[in-house]
């Protein structure tokens, strides 16, 4: 009887401890999952120093609002290594960005941040008016 009990308490133990070890891990967010993701079209803008160094890039994007009315959105780019590559390789060109959007409140302004995790250049859809360049 004894043994029945130090081995049915030893298994309890150690499913205790193998559950406890899998449920730490589900309290990270995994930033890799599609659901964790946004994607944002719009004009990529960079300013650069006088040395040349980007300083910033924003992703401006327009469409309508919930009461039709016509919405600007400008998106602050992290410059990391994909932000910076993405001012380089699109500046002035309408870009299709997959990333994650975080919002920054500074005092009564809120900023929009994005980290971009892939980008390509938008295809303009057929038949729409060409966009005037800045």
């Amino acid at each position: 009887m004894m043994k029945k009990i130090a081995i049915s308490t030893a298994f309890t133990l150690c499913m205790l401890i193998f559950n406890c070890s899998f449920a730490e891990n589900t309290d990270t967010p995994d930033l890799t999952q599609d659901e964790d993701k946004d994607i944002i079209n719009g004009v990529v803008k960079t300013e650069k120093d006088n040395s040349g160094n980007i300083t910033k890039v924003t992703v401006t994007c327009t469409g309508k609002s919930d009461n039709g009315q016509d919405e600007i959105i400008i998106y602050m780019v992290t410059l990391d290594p994909k932000g910076i590559e993405l001012g380089t390789k699109f500046h002035g060109k309408n870009v299709e960005i997959v990333g994650i959007i975080t919002r920054k409140e500074k005092g009564e302004d809120v900023e929009l941040w994005i980290k971009a995790m892939s980008f390509n250049e938008a295809i303009p859809d057929v038949g729409a008016e060409p966009r005037p360049e800045d």
